[in-house]
């Protein structure tokens, strides 16, 4: 009678272990499917030629649509992995959206159109702040200028404080305090002067209202 409970026993603790073995396989190879649909990129698909309003979403690499023409009013990035920026129906500006299509942050306009990275950083804008995303999504330096040039050789030129002026069709800061931060954020020159130019790496500021080129340390 012993043996015959102790046999049932160890069959009820088989049967379990079978389950939980099937389970923890069946979790595998959702998460196996989640991560190879999250790592395959998307490209930007449009029903016309020419990049019109309305006519472009995205594709994987199966050709299954992913994000459906016309849900955006355009679609700037072509290859999508991990961020795309895209303009929104109900709203004006750039937006940089993620793979679950959450928006992340709004993206620097410039000259109609959004702002491209450079050096890996894309400009970023937020409550008339101006910071910096990288390629992935993340943004590396929190909006805190009043204006911020694209990165040059690892530095950004950047201003706080001033008004806005019209050089032409476009803004410009004047009055305003410029100085030279890194990829990181740190300031590498006082953020102290008129006005500041970083040329192919070569840096000059305006001073008493005369330029002169320093050298970063």
């Amino acid at each position: 009678m012993m043996g015959v409970v102790l046999c049932i026993f160890g069959e009820i603790k088989n049967l379990k272990t079978m389950k939980k073995l099937i389970y923890l396989s069946l979790v595998s190879i959702f998460c196996s499917i989640y991560s190879s649909a999250q790592n395959d990129i998307l490209t930007r698909k449009c029903s016309s030629k020419e990049l019109e309003p309305n006519n472009c979403g995205y594709i994987n690499s199966s050709g299954k649509i992913i994000i459906p023409f016309g849900k955006y009013t355009y679609c700037f990035t072509e290859k999508f992995d991990k961020m795309a920026i895209v303009s929104l129906k109900d709203k004006p500006g750039y937006y940089a959206i993620d793979r679950k299509e959450n928006i992340l942050f709004e993206v620097l306009g410039y000259d109609n159109a959004p702002d491209k990275l450079c050096e890996g950083l894309v400009r970023i804008k937020k409550d008339g702040k101006i910071g910096f995303a990288n390629e992935n999504g993340e943004i590396i330096i929190q909006p805190q200028f009043e204006a911020a040039m694209p990165f040059s050789k690892g530095y950004s030129a950047v201003c706080i404080g001033g008004t806005l002026a019209k050089d032409g069709e476009y803004d410009i800061r004047v009055n305003g305090k410029w100085g030279l931060i890194n990829k990181n954020g740190g300031v590498v020159v006082k953020v102290i002067y008129e006005d500041l130019r970083n040329i192919n790496g070569e840096i000059k500021v305006k001073e008493n209202k005369i330029w002169k080129s320093i050298s970063i340390e």
